[in-house]
């Protein structure tokens, strides 16, 4: 996979006006800018698990997508940087990290685990775990894969995943709580990275049998996780709306009008209905463009999947679309193109030899 001297460019462009938005609004900006660094997170983060994955059972539907997935692991330290200027700036993201007079007083109860010093401490636990794994799997280097730590791996990546989603979305509206949201988040994250393998040029030829028997099960393996997610997510909705708790449907409520309802129809449409119906078939799982057309389609759907679970936090009453959150993500977009494409070949197969 060659990466064209235009997404260097890019991404340089996109942080430099990254850099002059906050002089429209700091706030608004860094609302923006949460997004965009979950979802560029989301890939390298994603891509852990499915290597660690590979690394038990073995088998032939790994072997063509591990060194994509590896070169998309390499960019965690970069996904883990858009996050410091989240970090410094913490106190104007999160509503708890001050005065709490004005939030329900379950929120006072909250206080030993929604404090900043904590709340450093607790990112900088994920990230050095999310590291040392990735070091781990050798994503860095060219040896054949490790398999010692995968098993455990796996158990601290869900965990660690797990308390991320606490702190950086569920935090957002400290009175509400979902046992579900991680897993939400987890499946979210495998779905998002399995699109990687099917989104790179070249990678999977139509005319090579062996190939086309590794992207049907990895498109298995993928439908897996969608399906996954799309349980998880409606388990979440059913519990909390047949409880009616006034302190938990809220955080619904926000997401239900003023322009939020379309946003979620468009990524229950995206990200569930869309390729339940397309993967079923045999035909689709053949034809290499038509399944990295319906990758990108999902993939853009848990993008609006995450604005969609960040941003009514703070615009409760109306969903207005601006040119922060569009910029934000295309920045990391090209960053993150860039970053995966430098460490690939121009033909990603020469990397399975």
């Amino acid at each position: 996979m060659s990466t064209p001297g235009r997404w260097p460019t890019l991404a340089v462009a996109g942080l430099g006006l990254c850099a002059l938005a906050p002089l429209f609004g700091v706030d608004a900006f860094l609302r923006a800018w949460l997004v965009a660094a979950l979802a560029g997170l989301a890939l390298p983060l994603g891509a852990l698990p499915v290597l660690m994955t590979h690394n038990l059972t073995g088998g032939r539907w790994g072997e063509p997508a591990r060194p994509v997935l590896k070169a998309t692991a390499a960019t965690l330290p970069w996904t883990l940087l858009l996050f410091v200027p989240l970090l410094l700036l913490a106190p104007r993201l999160l509503v708890w990290s001050g005065d709490l007079s004005g939030l329900p007083e379950t929120v006072a109860h909250k206080r030993f685990y929604l404090n900043l010093p904590f709340f450093y401490g607790r990112f900088a636990l994920y990230a050095l775990a999310w590291l040392l794994l990735a070091a781990r799997l050798g994503v860095w280097r060219g040896e054949r894969r490790p398999t010692g730590a995968s098993a455990g791996g796996l158990v601290l990546w869900a965990l660690t995943v797990t308390f991320f989603a606490v702190d950086w979305i569920m935090s957002l509206e400290p009175a509400w709580y979902s046992d579900i949201l991680g897993l939400i988040v987890i499946g979210t994250l495998l779905s998002m990275a399995l699109t990687v393998p099917l989104l790179t040029p070249g990678l999977y030829s139509d005319r090579d049998p062996a190939l086309e028997s590794a992207r049907r099960d990895l498109v298995h393996l993928w439908l897996t996780a969608i399906l996954f997610w799309v349980f998880v997510a409606f388990s979440q909705y059913l519990i909390i709306w047949s409880g009616d708790l006034p302190h938990e449907i809220r955080w619904y409520l926000h997401r239900g009008h003023g322009g939020w309802q379309w946003l979620a129809a468009a990524m229950m449409v995206l990200c569930g209905a869309l390729p339940f119906v397309a993967l079923l078939p045999p035909h689709w799982k053949r034809r290499g463009r038509p399944l990295a057309i319906l990758a990108a389609l999902v993939l853009l759907g848990h993008v609006l999947e995450l604005v969609w679970l960040v941003l009514p936090a703070y615009y409760p009453e109306q969903w207005t679309p601006g040119w922060r959150t569009p910029l934000a993500l295309a920045t990391v977009a090209a960053l993150l193109v860039w970053r995966i494409g430098a460490r690939l070949p121009a033909d990603p197969r020469e990397a399975m030899r």
